[in-house]
């Protein structure tokens, strides 16, 4: 985990973006492939989870207004890195505790705390 930061109160600009139901949140992470084939880290496989134990999906529509330079929409060959931005839309009044990453959406995935 690299960040958490407050994200803007919307996401592209004022004719085609987005704006949160509660406010968004970003988290860079840096992902390695340790496989032996390319693979990708899909943003509706993550969940961010807060102080009371609440779950937030990434918000996939958020995340396509970002520019691609700080997406994590790509193929990630064996052995190499990305680093970039998974969006959540969260409560307010919620407070990041956590997030839980997955490499699809049928692995158990490991939950990484926010500090």
């Amino acid at each position: 985990m690299t960040a958490v930061d407050d994200g803007p109160a919307i996401i592209g600009d004022a004719d085609i973006g987005i704006e949160p139901q509660g406010r968004f949140v970003f988290v860079t992470v840096t992902v390695t492939n340790h496989g032996d084939a390319p693979g990708s880290i899909l943003g509706d496989n993550q969940c961010l989870i807060d102080a009371e134990g609440r779950r937030a999906g990434a918000d996939s529509e958020a995340t396509v207004h970002l520019d691609q330079a700080r997406s994590l929409d790509a193929e990630i060959s064996p052995g190499d890195s990305v680093t970039g931005i998974l969006v959540f839309d969260i409560p307010v009044d919620a407070v990041p505790a956590g997030v839980e990453l997955h490499e699809s959406a049928s692995s158990a995935g490991v939950t990484v705390a926010l500090g």
